[in-house]
């Protein structure tokens, strides 16, 4: 019965107010039928075919009923253009990088952030790989053991000397698709170059990044 009446009332061309009425004039019809004992199927035979019994109705209304249809469907369209325009405008602002000065971060700690830098450029300096990779996150234990960290740094000089200073150094707290980082921008002086390193950690101070120029 409810699935008869819905496929009557999903092809009128009417005011969601009139196919409100209309539904309401069907049940009223079955509820009486049903009464006078007859079966639903009797009912539906009495009424008429889905497709007939709209088009008898959609013929009845007025140039007012046409209009308004066409505006509610106009009005659908527009709120479901602008939901899915909001959804894409928010997944691009959800995906573009946010930063911010690590002093404002709520989730690192500057000098926690600073020591471990200190830390990863101590490793370079000394070539220890092995202990570098054991502060690295699972992606860069990868990339570390499918590259030679050597050959990144002899681009840069054959021979860097020892370490003289450490000049500027810039953290901030990214935020990208959701996921955090810490990124530390530190620039060291050797003997026979002059480098700058960016860092970056995950919230659990894991290595997950690093350039070198």
């Amino acid at each position: 019965m409810n699935r008869y009446i819905n496929q009557i009332i999903s092809k009128l061309k009417c005011s969601r107010k009139r196919r409100k009425e209309i539904k309401e004039q069907l049940l009223s019809e079955f509820t009486s039928g049903l009464e006078d004992g007859k079966t639903v199927q009797e009912i539906i035979d009495q009424i008429g075919l889905p497709n007939e019994v709209a088009d008898e109705f959609n013929n009845n209304f007025s140039d007012s009923e046409f209009k308004k249809h066409r505006n509610e469907i106009l009005l659908t369209v527009l709120v479901v253009v602008g939901l899915i325009v909001a959804a894409i405008v928010g997944f691009i602002w959800w995906s573009l990088p946010k930063q911010i000065w690590i002093e404002d971060s709520r989730i690192f700690d500057k000098e926690t952030v600073m020591s471990q830098a200190e830390t990863v450029i101590d490793l370079l300096d000394k070539d220890d790989y092995d202990a570098l990779k054991e502060i690295c996150d699972e992606k860069m234990k990868m990339v570390l053991e499918q590259n030679d960290l050597r050959d990144g740094k002899a681009l840069i000089g054959p021979d860097w000397g020892a370490r003289q200073s450490v000049g500027n150094t810039y953290i901030v707290e990214l935020t990208q698709s959701g996921k955090k980082s810490a990124i530390v921008q530190m620039h060291a002086a050797y003997e026979n170059a002059n480098v700058m390193y960016t860092i970056y950690f995950n919230q659990d101070m894991e290595l997950e990044g690093l350039w070198m120029q």
